[in-house]
This record gives C-alpha cells, structure tokens and sequence, in this order.
C-alpha cells in the first residue's frame, strides 16, 4: 500500500492535488480506522493550483 511505502520513506505529507468529495471521503474513512499514516492535505480541483 502506498501510505507504507510513504511511511518507509519518510514521507510525512501528501497534497491531493485533484481531491473531489470521494478522495476525501476515503482519506476520512482511513482516518477513522486509524489506518492513516501520513497527512494529507486536499486540493480540491476548484480551487486551483496554489
């Protein structure tokens, strides 16, 4: 899974940069299980790319 491998290498944060209401939605259920171990930051497509 990628949140491992993100972990493994030191990854601390990731930045959705396309998160629609389904991407968070999953982001939120991995949260809850306590199964996320990496922040995540949602860009949602309507904002823009900072």
């Amino acid at each position: 899974m990628a949140l491992a491998d993100f972990s493994a290498w030191g990854i601390t944060t990731v930045h959705g940069m396309s998160s629609g209401p389904l991407e968070v939605g999953a982001y939120q259920r991995l949260h809850t299980a306590e199964e996320l171990t990496t922040r995540f930051r949602p860009w949602p497509p309507w904002l823009g790319v900072p």
